[in-house]
């Protein structure tokens, strides 16, 4: 399972995956969490990267992406 880190500062800025200490982490701007189409994009990168959001599920994406709501109601 992945660290999962959001990061709201450069303009344009989706995501990022980096290793640290043996580590995934997964650099997310709140885009990600709040719309389908940045969200698709993101697991589509992720998986270039050698990430499995759906497999990893250590954040709400993965979790999304099987018809859960990250555990947020709010969510669809």
């Amino acid at each position: 399972m992945a660290t999962v880190v959001t990061y709201d500062g450069a303009p344009g800025f989706i995501a990022d995956v980096l290793e640290l200490n043996g580590q995934t982490v997964c650099v997310l701007s709140p885009d990600v969490f709040t719309d389908a189409e940045t969200r698709s994009l993101v697991r589509t990168w992720m998986r270039g990267q050698g990430v499995d959001c759906e497999a990893c599920l250590g954040c709400s994406v993965g979790v999304m992406q099987q018809g859960g709501n990250g555990g947020d109601p709010a969510r669809p």
